[in-house]
């Protein structure tokens, strides 16, 4: 049995998000990576888009490479292509 985007999304949510081991950057993880898997498939959903594009522009998930100087300004280009392609998806 099939699932609609917005059903898939919802189950996705439930059972990840709520998982006892799911932490913050997970939560910022989760929300990124579902974000360009729709996108991808062509299915982006406003509210994914919506916390993704905040994720991004608050730039909190460039906290979880502090450790990795480095990568921090390859890590920030791949975010703002995620946000562009978003943002092109309608």
């Amino acid at each position: 049995m099939g699932f609609s985007s917005e059903e898939a999304t919802n189950i996705l949510v439930e059972q990840s998000l709520k998982a006892e081991e799911f932490d913050e950057e997970d939560t910022t993880v989760f929300w990124l990576s579902l974000a360009a898997i729709q996108w991808k498939l062509g299915r982006l959903e406003e509210n994914v888009k919506k916390i993704a594009v905040e994720i991004i522009d608050s730039g909190s998930d460039l906290r979880w490479w502090d450790e990795e100087p480095s990568l921090i300004k390859k890590r920030e280009k791949v975010l703002l292509k995620l946000k562009k392609q978003v943002f092109l998806m309608n």
